[in-house]
Protein backbone atom coordinates (compact mmCIF):
# COMPACT_ATOMS: atom_id res chain seq x y z
CA UNK A 1 0.00 0.00 0.00
CA UNK A 2 1.70 3.19 -1.27
CA UNK A 3 1.17 6.51 0.80
CA UNK A 4 -1.87 7.79 -1.23
CA UNK A 5 -3.69 4.66 -0.33
CA UNK A 6 -2.74 4.68 3.22
CA UNK A 7 -4.03 8.50 3.26
CA UNK A 8 -7.39 7.01 1.64
CA UNK A 9 -7.49 3.75 3.63
CA UNK A 10 -7.13 5.95 6.53
CA UNK A 11 -9.77 8.56 5.46
CA UNK A 12 -12.33 5.92 4.78
CA UNK A 13 -12.14 4.31 8.12
CA UNK A 14 -11.49 6.70 10.71
CA UNK A 15 -13.85 9.14 9.10
CA UNK A 16 -15.95 8.57 6.78
CA UNK A 17 -17.40 4.69 7.91
CA UNK A 18 -18.01 6.42 11.53
CA UNK A 19 -20.14 9.23 10.54
CA UNK A 20 -21.57 6.91 7.61
CA UNK A 21 -22.75 4.15 10.46
CA UNK A 22 -24.09 6.78 13.08
CA UNK A 23 -26.19 8.13 10.28
CA UNK A 24 -27.51 4.88 8.61
CA UNK A 25 -29.19 3.10 11.41
CA UNK A 26 -30.30 -0.33 9.59
CA UNK A 27 -31.46 -3.05 11.96
CA UNK A 28 -29.38 -6.73 11.18
CA UNK A 29 -32.32 -8.46 9.73
CA UNK A 30 -31.26 -12.48 10.51
CA UNK A 31 -33.57 -14.37 8.38
CA UNK A 32 -33.88 -14.56 4.88
CA UNK A 33 -36.50 -12.26 3.56
CA UNK A 34 -39.94 -13.73 2.53
CA UNK A 35 -39.93 -12.93 -1.10
CA UNK A 36 -44.19 -13.35 -1.23
CA UNK A 37 -44.20 -10.28 0.95
CA UNK A 38 -42.38 -7.84 -1.48
CA UNK A 39 -44.09 -5.43 -3.87
CA UNK A 40 -42.10 -3.72 -4.84
CA UNK A 41 -37.74 -4.58 -5.41
CA UNK A 42 -34.92 -2.29 -6.42
CA UNK A 43 -32.06 -3.65 -7.95
CA UNK A 44 -28.62 -2.14 -9.00
CA UNK A 45 -26.87 -3.82 -11.73
CA UNK A 46 -24.93 -0.12 -13.43
CA UNK A 47 -21.82 -1.27 -14.35
CA UNK A 48 -20.90 -3.28 -17.84
CA UNK A 49 -22.60 -5.40 -20.23
CA UNK A 50 -21.29 -8.55 -19.20
CA UNK A 51 -22.69 -7.67 -15.64
CA UNK A 52 -25.88 -7.94 -16.82
CA UNK A 53 -26.06 -10.75 -19.50
CA UNK A 54 -24.90 -13.01 -16.33
CA UNK A 55 -27.63 -11.41 -14.50
CA UNK A 56 -30.68 -11.68 -16.66
CA UNK A 57 -31.50 -15.41 -15.17
CA UNK A 58 -31.70 -14.09 -11.48
CA UNK A 59 -34.42 -11.74 -12.38
CA UNK A 60 -36.41 -14.36 -14.46
CA UNK A 61 -36.14 -16.53 -11.34
CA UNK A 62 -37.55 -13.95 -8.80
CA UNK A 63 -40.31 -13.26 -11.27
CA UNK A 64 -40.87 -16.65 -11.56
CA UNK A 65 -41.61 -17.29 -7.24
CA UNK A 66 -43.48 -13.75 -7.27
CA UNK A 67 -44.85 -13.18 -10.15
CA UNK A 68 -46.88 -10.20 -8.83
CA UNK A 69 -43.43 -8.68 -7.73
CA UNK A 70 -42.93 -5.32 -9.24
CA UNK A 71 -39.01 -5.54 -10.26
CA UNK A 72 -37.10 -2.08 -11.16
CA UNK A 73 -33.84 -2.41 -12.13
CA UNK A 74 -31.07 0.79 -11.99
CA UNK A 75 -28.98 -0.37 -15.20
CA UNK A 76 -25.74 1.90 -16.96
CA UNK A 77 -26.04 3.55 -20.46
CA UNK A 78 -24.20 0.56 -21.05
CA UNK A 79 -26.10 -1.90 -20.45
CA UNK A 80 -29.65 -0.64 -19.90
CA UNK A 81 -31.06 -2.04 -23.00
CA UNK A 82 -30.20 -5.63 -21.98
CA UNK A 83 -32.76 -5.34 -19.06
CA UNK A 84 -35.21 -3.64 -21.00
CA UNK A 85 -35.77 -6.51 -23.24
CA UNK A 86 -35.74 -8.85 -20.22
CA UNK A 87 -39.54 -9.83 -19.86
CA UNK A 88 -39.32 -10.26 -16.03
CA UNK A 89 -37.96 -6.70 -15.39
CA UNK A 90 -41.15 -4.07 -15.11
CA UNK A 91 -39.16 -1.21 -15.35
CA UNK A 92 -35.45 0.38 -16.20
CA UNK A 93 -34.01 3.55 -15.09
CA UNK A 94 -30.30 4.53 -16.45
CA UNK A 95 -28.01 5.44 -13.44
CA UNK A 96 -28.05 9.46 -13.71
CA UNK A 97 -24.20 10.42 -13.22
CA UNK A 98 -24.74 14.54 -12.67
CA UNK A 99 -25.43 15.90 -9.21
CA UNK A 100 -28.89 17.56 -10.90
CA UNK A 101 -30.10 14.30 -12.31
CA UNK A 102 -28.68 12.20 -9.50
CA UNK A 103 -30.59 14.13 -7.21
CA UNK A 104 -34.10 14.29 -9.07
CA UNK A 105 -33.51 10.42 -9.97
CA UNK A 106 -33.08 9.63 -6.11
CA UNK A 107 -36.03 12.12 -5.12
CA UNK A 108 -38.11 10.22 -7.34
CA UNK A 109 -36.99 6.75 -6.86
CA UNK A 110 -37.68 7.62 -2.73
CA UNK A 111 -41.63 8.01 -3.63
CA UNK A 112 -41.64 4.65 -5.10
CA UNK A 113 -41.65 3.04 -1.66
CA UNK A 114 -39.77 0.09 -2.21
CA UNK A 115 -39.91 -3.20 0.21
CA UNK A 116 -36.63 -4.16 -0.97
CA UNK A 117 -33.44 -3.15 -2.48
CA UNK A 118 -30.21 -4.87 -3.57
CA UNK A 119 -27.33 -4.31 -4.64
CA UNK A 120 -25.53 -6.41 -7.64
CA UNK A 121 -22.93 -4.85 -7.93
CA UNK A 122 -20.15 -6.38 -6.01
CA UNK A 123 -17.22 -4.33 -6.95
CA UNK A 124 -18.96 -0.92 -5.55
CA UNK A 125 -20.74 -0.93 -1.82
CA UNK A 126 -20.09 2.60 -0.22
CA UNK A 127 -22.20 4.25 -3.41
CA UNK A 128 -24.57 1.76 -3.85
CA UNK A 129 -25.10 1.67 -0.40
CA UNK A 130 -25.47 5.52 0.21
CA UNK A 131 -28.25 5.65 -2.99
CA UNK A 132 -29.73 2.68 -1.07
CA UNK A 133 -30.59 4.28 2.05
CA UNK A 134 -31.00 7.77 0.58
CA UNK A 135 -34.18 5.84 -1.91
CA UNK A 136 -35.25 3.01 0.72
CA UNK A 137 -34.71 4.30 4.33
CA UNK A 138 -37.12 1.97 5.85
CA UNK A 139 -36.79 -0.55 3.10
CA UNK A 140 -34.69 -4.40 3.88
CA UNK A 141 -31.15 -3.70 2.19
CA UNK A 142 -29.50 -6.36 1.14
CA UNK A 143 -25.50 -6.35 0.01
CA UNK A 144 -22.63 -8.45 -0.10
CA UNK A 145 -19.75 -7.83 0.54
CA UNK A 146 -16.89 -8.42 3.97
CA UNK A 147 -18.58 -6.69 7.81
CA UNK A 148 -16.99 -3.48 7.47
CA UNK A 149 -19.83 -2.97 5.16
CA UNK A 150 -22.68 -4.04 7.28
CA UNK A 151 -24.71 -0.46 8.67
CA UNK A 152 -25.61 -0.09 4.74
CA UNK A 153 -27.99 -3.40 4.72
CA UNK A 154 -29.84 -4.53 7.05
CA UNK A 155 -28.62 -8.12 5.44
CA UNK A 156 -25.20 -8.65 4.17
CA UNK A 157 -24.84 -12.05 2.53
CA UNK A 158 -20.99 -13.50 1.95
CA UNK A 159 -20.67 -14.63 -1.50
CA UNK A 160 -17.14 -16.83 -1.89
CA UNK A 161 -15.42 -15.17 -4.85
CA UNK A 162 -13.51 -16.51 -7.45
CA UNK A 163 -14.63 -20.07 -6.79
CA UNK A 164 -17.20 -20.27 -9.41
CA UNK A 165 -18.96 -18.36 -12.26
CA UNK A 166 -19.97 -15.30 -11.57
CA UNK A 167 -23.80 -16.63 -12.41
CA UNK A 168 -23.34 -19.26 -9.84
CA UNK A 169 -22.29 -16.72 -7.21
CA UNK A 170 -24.93 -14.45 -7.71
CA UNK A 171 -27.25 -17.62 -7.17
CA UNK A 172 -25.43 -17.86 -3.51
CA UNK A 173 -26.74 -14.35 -3.68
CA UNK A 174 -29.90 -14.82 -3.94
CA UNK A 175 -30.48 -18.00 -2.36
CA UNK A 176 -29.33 -16.52 0.70
CA UNK A 177 -31.09 -13.40 0.80
CA UNK A 178 -34.60 -14.92 0.06
CA UNK A 179 -34.05 -18.76 1.45
CA UNK A 180 -34.77 -20.51 -1.32
CA UNK A 181 -32.61 -23.26 -3.88
CA UNK A 182 -32.41 -22.87 -7.67
CA UNK A 183 -33.00 -25.21 -9.73
CA UNK A 184 -29.08 -25.91 -12.39
CA UNK A 185 -31.38 -25.29 -15.40
CA UNK A 186 -32.73 -21.89 -14.31
CA UNK A 187 -29.09 -20.21 -13.73
CA UNK A 188 -28.94 -20.45 -17.88
CA UNK A 189 -27.85 -17.36 -19.65
CA UNK A 190 -30.69 -16.23 -22.39
CA UNK A 191 -31.17 -12.87 -23.99
CA UNK A 192 -34.74 -11.76 -25.09
CA UNK A 193 -34.07 -10.61 -28.29
CA UNK A 194 -37.74 -9.27 -29.58
CA UNK A 195 -39.14 -9.95 -33.50
CA UNK A 196 -37.86 -6.43 -34.55
CA UNK A 197 -33.92 -7.17 -33.89
CA UNK A 198 -34.52 -10.43 -34.82
CA UNK A 199 -35.61 -9.44 -38.42
CA UNK A 200 -33.41 -6.55 -38.99
CA UNK A 201 -30.85 -9.40 -38.60
CA UNK A 202 -32.45 -11.45 -40.40
CA UNK A 203 -32.43 -9.34 -43.31
CA UNK A 204 -28.95 -8.46 -43.51
CA UNK A 205 -28.23 -12.06 -43.13
CA UNK A 206 -30.26 -12.27 -46.30
CA UNK A 207 -28.25 -9.43 -48.04
CA UNK A 208 -25.01 -11.49 -47.64
CA UNK A 209 -26.07 -14.34 -48.73
CA UNK A 210 -25.85 -15.65 -45.20
CA UNK A 211 -27.78 -18.12 -43.18
CA UNK A 212 -28.50 -18.97 -39.45
CA UNK A 213 -26.75 -21.96 -38.09
CA UNK A 214 -30.06 -23.78 -37.24
CA UNK A 215 -31.71 -22.46 -40.38
CA UNK A 216 -32.26 -23.54 -44.04
CA UNK A 217 -29.06 -23.43 -46.30
CA UNK A 218 -31.23 -22.72 -49.58
CA UNK A 219 -29.38 -19.39 -50.29
CA UNK A 220 -25.96 -18.98 -48.46
CA UNK A 221 -23.78 -20.06 -46.69
CA UNK A 222 -23.66 -20.53 -42.78
CA UNK A 223 -20.93 -17.71 -40.93
CA UNK A 224 -18.34 -17.78 -37.52
CA UNK A 225 -18.38 -14.49 -36.06
CA UNK A 226 -15.01 -12.82 -35.25
CA UNK A 227 -14.78 -9.52 -33.01
CA UNK A 228 -12.13 -7.42 -32.66
CA UNK A 229 -13.30 -4.79 -30.35
CA UNK A 230 -12.29 -4.64 -26.23
CA UNK A 231 -12.47 -2.35 -23.78
CA UNK A 232 -9.12 -2.75 -22.07
CA UNK A 233 -6.43 -2.29 -24.50
CA UNK A 234 -4.06 -5.31 -22.89
CA UNK A 235 -6.62 -7.49 -23.89
CA UNK A 236 -6.90 -6.82 -27.46
CA UNK A 237 -4.89 -8.57 -30.00
CA UNK A 238 -2.30 -6.91 -32.18
CA UNK A 239 -2.75 -6.40 -35.65
CA UNK A 240 -0.69 -9.66 -37.02
CA UNK A 241 -2.63 -11.51 -34.83
CA UNK A 242 -6.07 -10.11 -35.90
CA UNK A 243 -4.90 -10.76 -39.82
CA UNK A 244 -3.59 -13.82 -39.07
CA UNK A 245 -6.92 -15.31 -37.48
CA UNK A 246 -8.98 -13.40 -40.38
CA UNK A 247 -6.91 -15.31 -42.76
CA UNK A 248 -7.52 -18.82 -41.32
CA UNK A 249 -11.35 -18.47 -40.84
CA UNK A 250 -11.45 -17.14 -44.58
CA UNK A 251 -10.30 -20.25 -45.95
CA UNK A 252 -12.60 -22.09 -45.21
CA UNK A 253 -15.00 -22.39 -47.79
CA UNK A 254 -17.92 -24.17 -45.56
CA UNK A 255 -18.46 -20.59 -44.44
CA UNK A 256 -18.02 -17.02 -44.29
CA UNK A 257 -15.92 -15.28 -41.90
CA UNK A 258 -18.27 -11.89 -40.28
CA UNK A 259 -15.81 -9.18 -38.65
CA UNK A 260 -17.34 -7.10 -35.79
CA UNK A 261 -15.98 -3.93 -34.07
CA UNK A 262 -17.33 -1.36 -31.89
CA UNK A 263 -18.33 1.58 -34.90
CA UNK A 264 -15.91 3.88 -32.45
CA UNK A 265 -12.93 1.99 -33.16
CA UNK A 266 -11.37 3.46 -35.86
CA UNK A 267 -8.30 1.49 -35.54
CA UNK A 268 -9.81 -1.87 -36.25
CA UNK A 269 -11.89 -0.03 -39.22
CA UNK A 270 -8.41 0.87 -40.90
CA UNK A 271 -6.91 -1.93 -40.25
CA UNK A 272 -9.74 -3.47 -41.88
CA UNK A 273 -10.22 -1.66 -45.03
CA UNK A 274 -6.48 -2.14 -45.54
CA UNK A 275 -5.09 -5.32 -44.87
CA UNK A 276 -5.38 -7.88 -47.58
CA UNK A 277 -6.51 -11.00 -44.92
CA UNK A 278 -10.00 -9.30 -44.30
CA UNK A 279 -10.93 -8.77 -48.29
CA UNK A 280 -13.29 -12.18 -48.19
CA UNK A 281 -14.83 -11.26 -44.68
CA UNK A 282 -17.94 -8.94 -44.19
CA UNK A 283 -17.90 -6.35 -41.56
CA UNK A 284 -21.05 -6.26 -39.66
CA UNK A 285 -22.66 -2.35 -38.24
CA UNK A 286 -25.94 -2.68 -36.41
CA UNK A 287 -28.25 -0.03 -37.48
CA UNK A 288 -27.78 2.13 -34.01
CA UNK A 289 -31.06 0.95 -32.88
CA UNK A 290 -30.55 -1.53 -30.16
CA UNK A 291 -27.10 -2.77 -31.51
CA UNK A 292 -26.68 -5.36 -28.22
CA UNK A 293 -30.04 -7.00 -29.18
CA UNK A 294 -28.72 -6.95 -32.88
CA UNK A 295 -25.32 -8.67 -31.80
CA UNK A 296 -27.27 -11.23 -29.51
CA UNK A 297 -29.04 -12.01 -32.55
CA UNK A 298 -26.15 -12.01 -34.95
CA UNK A 299 -23.98 -14.14 -32.13
CA UNK A 300 -26.79 -16.50 -31.70
CA UNK A 301 -26.95 -17.74 -35.82
CA UNK A 302 -23.31 -18.27 -35.84
CA UNK A 303 -21.64 -21.61 -35.87
CA UNK A 304 -18.71 -20.21 -33.99
CA UNK A 305 -17.51 -17.22 -32.41
CA UNK A 306 -13.91 -15.98 -31.82
CA UNK A 307 -13.26 -13.52 -29.52
CA UNK A 308 -11.18 -11.33 -27.13
CA UNK A 309 -11.95 -11.30 -23.37
CA UNK A 310 -14.90 -8.86 -23.99
CA UNK A 311 -18.50 -9.15 -23.52
CA UNK A 312 -18.93 -11.46 -26.45
CA UNK A 313 -18.01 -14.20 -24.33
CA UNK A 314 -20.92 -13.69 -22.59
CA UNK A 315 -23.12 -13.01 -25.40
CA UNK A 316 -21.81 -16.60 -26.80
CA UNK A 317 -23.20 -18.40 -23.45
CA UNK A 318 -26.18 -16.57 -23.49
CA UNK A 319 -26.86 -17.56 -27.22
CA UNK A 320 -25.75 -20.75 -26.86
CA UNK A 321 -22.50 -20.81 -29.84
CA UNK A 322 -19.75 -22.18 -29.38
CA UNK A 323 -16.74 -19.61 -28.14
CA UNK A 324 -13.14 -19.65 -28.51
CA UNK A 325 -12.00 -16.97 -25.86
CA UNK A 326 -9.11 -15.14 -25.75
CA UNK A 327 -7.31 -14.02 -22.61
CA UNK A 328 -3.95 -12.11 -21.03
CA UNK A 329 -2.69 -11.85 -18.00
CA UNK A 330 -6.04 -10.77 -16.43
CA UNK A 331 -7.97 -14.39 -17.16
CA UNK A 332 -10.60 -14.80 -14.61
CA UNK A 333 -11.75 -17.84 -16.14
CA UNK A 334 -13.84 -19.39 -13.15
CA UNK A 335 -15.67 -16.59 -12.48
CA UNK A 336 -15.91 -14.54 -16.28
CA UNK A 337 -15.26 -17.29 -18.80
CA UNK A 338 -18.03 -19.18 -20.71
CA UNK A 339 -20.71 -20.42 -18.78
CA UNK A 340 -22.31 -24.15 -19.99
CA UNK A 341 -21.66 -23.46 -23.85
CA UNK A 342 -18.46 -25.14 -25.70
CA UNK A 343 -15.92 -23.32 -25.55
CA UNK A 344 -11.90 -23.08 -26.26
CA UNK A 345 -9.81 -21.33 -23.89
CA UNK A 346 -6.69 -19.56 -25.41
CA UNK A 347 -4.17 -17.85 -22.84
CA UNK A 348 -1.20 -16.09 -23.10
CA UNK A 349 1.86 -17.50 -20.76
CA UNK A 350 4.04 -15.82 -17.87
CA UNK A 351 0.84 -13.71 -17.65
CA UNK A 352 2.03 -11.81 -20.47
CA UNK A 353 -0.92 -9.19 -22.18
CA UNK A 354 -2.88 -11.19 -25.14
CA UNK A 355 -1.28 -9.58 -27.82
CA UNK A 356 1.99 -11.70 -26.86
CA UNK A 357 0.59 -14.95 -27.73
CA UNK A 358 2.21 -15.62 -31.19
CA UNK A 359 0.61 -15.67 -34.23
CA UNK A 360 1.34 -19.22 -34.87
CA UNK A 361 0.25 -20.52 -31.51
CA UNK A 362 -3.24 -18.48 -31.97
CA UNK A 363 -3.92 -19.58 -35.30
CA UNK A 364 -2.98 -23.17 -34.89
CA UNK A 365 -5.76 -23.01 -32.00
CA UNK A 366 -8.74 -21.61 -33.17
CA UNK A 367 -8.44 -23.96 -36.42
CA UNK A 368 -8.10 -26.68 -33.68
CA UNK A 369 -11.52 -25.50 -32.54
CA UNK A 370 -13.17 -24.67 -35.36
CA UNK A 371 -12.25 -27.79 -36.69
CA UNK A 372 -13.83 -29.23 -34.07
CA UNK A 373 -17.15 -27.35 -34.78
CA UNK A 374 -17.15 -28.75 -38.67
CA UNK A 375 -16.86 -32.14 -37.29
CA UNK A 376 -19.85 -32.10 -35.35
CA UNK A 377 -21.85 -30.41 -37.83
CA UNK A 378 -20.57 -32.98 -40.81
CA UNK A 379 -21.85 -36.25 -37.62
CA UNK A 380 -25.29 -34.22 -37.64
Amino acid sequence: MNARESIEHSFRHRIVYPVLRSVFRNPVCQQPVRLDGIKRMLVFRHDRIGDMIVTLPLFRALKRRAPGLELTVVASNANAELAQCCKSVDEVRTLETNLPGMVSQLLELRRRRFDVVMNFVFNQTTIPGIRANLIAPDAVKIGQGPDKYAFYFNRLVKVPRFERHMTEQLAVFVESAFGFQLAPDELQLGIDVPDEQQAKVDTWLREHSLVRNAGPATYGLPYAVFNLSVRESDRGLSEEQAAGVCALLCRSGRFRTVVMFDPQNSQAAAMVAARPEFKSSIVFRTDGTSPLLQIASLIGGAIAVVTPDTSVIHFASAMQTPVCGIYGQDYKGVEWGPFRVRHRIIRAEAEGPTSSISVGELTNEVDGFVEDILSDERRR
